[in-house]
């Protein structure tokens, strides 16, 4: 059977859609081709118009869509739309963190056949086989669908998937040179978390096992030109063991990959030193508030543990970006202040300061919205606006002459405290501009465009 896997347009009001390596959906690729399936990809995010007249050229039987909560929902239902107009029973699925979480909206909507919840590998696969041949999919685990009413059936998803039983994703059907970072998959098989490092309602899945991952690794370097990689889940810093066997894998295949993960618990020195002396060159270390109160609101712990992370990491050059909202709900201004001190104490490290935004799927945004803090959406393609509607709204105590004053230094002086830290901290970073002058530009181009998207969210949230 011919499948379409698309990503649609994250662009919103002039704003262009950021590029996102396509890691889920690759994978769901993978299993499709696996079973024989031919399958054509489309991120609308990288190649916005050319791709949908191949889309509609392949003639597919079923076009999967990875939706999100954002401005991707408009354009996902807008493109359905269109498919469903030019390709006579062409099946729509939508599959990601926003079906996941509202399934029975998402299919209330007439150009949305089928929805799959969590991990898509196994109910897509399962779904084109019984599509293809003619038989029930209403048993197939995870599967949304509608009744021959107007009733809507939603099947709990499979909790016992292998992540090792699955497929490599299919890397070949993704053009690597057209995103910031390739992405690694470390767990498999939960729901989704929907917004990085927010504590979400469902099961983080599965851990891939560390010797695969590393294997992993060693193809997307020898056979798909990849230059570093970003490890995404939590499937090694949950479990620092696995992190450990992870690196010691890395080491004993001689593999030269820099790579990234994200931290949200204590590492030790010992797992430290492993990291560097496998090729880690930074971490994104989950912060959230520096504020004690605050942090025990949000179940992030204890602060120290933070800061003792930072230090082990400094020492093995590895690189710690501080991962910071603010504007949580209840936020103090002694809150807020706790959180710049912290920033202070670390000597101005490289971070991302976000506002704050209940993503559905969380425990905060189920707070907000018991507390009726956000304005839920009646329909589907308004959750189009809410991240935006997020943006202009104020949950925290903190005064606006505060959040703006804060906000206009750290843009005005994020380059130069960056430059200044590594200066301080790690001098030999500055020798990649003689030895490794591609990987140096490249990082450049990340802090312009981070830069870039800071002044867009300013520009946005008003």
């Amino acid at each position: 059977m011919r499948i379409a896997l698309i990503i649609p347009s994250r662009a919103y009001h002039g704003t262009p859609g950021y590029a996102d390596f396509p890691d889920e959906l690759l994978s769901v690729a993978g299993t499709l081709e696996r079973s024989g399936h031919q399958i054509t990809c489309a991120d609308y995010n990288v190649n916005p118009d050319p791709d949908h007249d191949k889309i509609a050229a392949f003639n597919p039987g079923i076009a999967v869509f990875y939706v999100g909560t954002g401005p991707e929902i408009a354009d996902a239902a807008a493109r359905s739309q269109s498919l469903k107009k030019a390709i006579v029973n062409v099946k729509i699925v939508w599959i990601g963190c926003h079906p996941t979480v509202f399934p029975n909206q998402t299919l209330h909507e007439e150009f949305v056949d089928f929805i799959v919840i969590g991990c898509a590998e196994k109910p897509v696969n399962e779904l084109a086989s019984c599509i293809e041949q003619g038989k029930d999919f209403s048993a197939i685990r995870g599967l949304g669908f509608k009744g021959t009413s107007a009733a809507t059936a939603v099947n709990p998803p499979d909790a016992n998937i292998d992540p090792d039983g699955l497929p490599d994703p299919a890397w070949h059907l993704a053009d690597v040179r057209r995103y910031p970072d390739v992405n690694l998959n470390t767990a498999r098989g939960g729901l989704y978390a929907c917004t990085f490092f927010s504590d979400s309602a469902g099961d983080a899945g599965k851990t891939v096992t560390p010797s695969r991952l590393a294997r992993q690794m060693q193809d997307l370097a020898r056979n798909h030109g990849v230059k570093s990689v970003y490890l995404s889940g939590v499937g090694l810093t949950g479990n620092p063991d696995n992190l450990r066997r992870f690196c010691q894998a890395l080491i004993g295949l001689g593999l030269k990959l820099p790579w990234r993960l994200p931290v949200s618990r204590e590492l030790d020195d010992e797992t430290a030193r492993l990291m560097a002396k496998a090729g880690c060159t930074s971490v994104l270390l989950d912060v959230g508030s520096g504020s004690p109160r605050l942090r025990d609101f949000i179940g992030k712990g204890d602060i120290s543990a933070v800061e003792r992370t930072f230090h082990r990491l400094v020492r093995r050059r590895i690189v710690p970006t501080l991962y910071v909202n603010y504007d949580y709900p209840g936020e103090t201004e002694p809150d807020f202040k706790a959180t710049l001190d912290l920033i202070r104490r670390l000597d101005y490290p490289p971070c991302l300061l976000l506002k704050f935004i209940p993503y559905p799927g969380t425990d905060l945004y189920e707070y907000c919205r018991r507390e009726s803090l956000i304005q839920i959406p009646e329909t589907l393609e308004s959750w189009s606006d809410f991240a935006a509607d997020c943006m202009r709204r104020s949950f925290s105590q903190v005064s606006r002459e505060l959040l703006n004053s804060t906000l206009a230094n750290y843009r005005k002086s994020y380059a130069a405290r960056r430059v200044r830290f590594m200066l301080r901290h790690n001098p030999v970073y500055f020798i990649s501009v003689i030895s490794r002058p591609r990987e140096f530009y490249r990082r450049l181009k990340e802090l312009v465009s981070y830069w870039l998207g800071i002044v867009s969210e300013k520009r946005k949230s008003g």
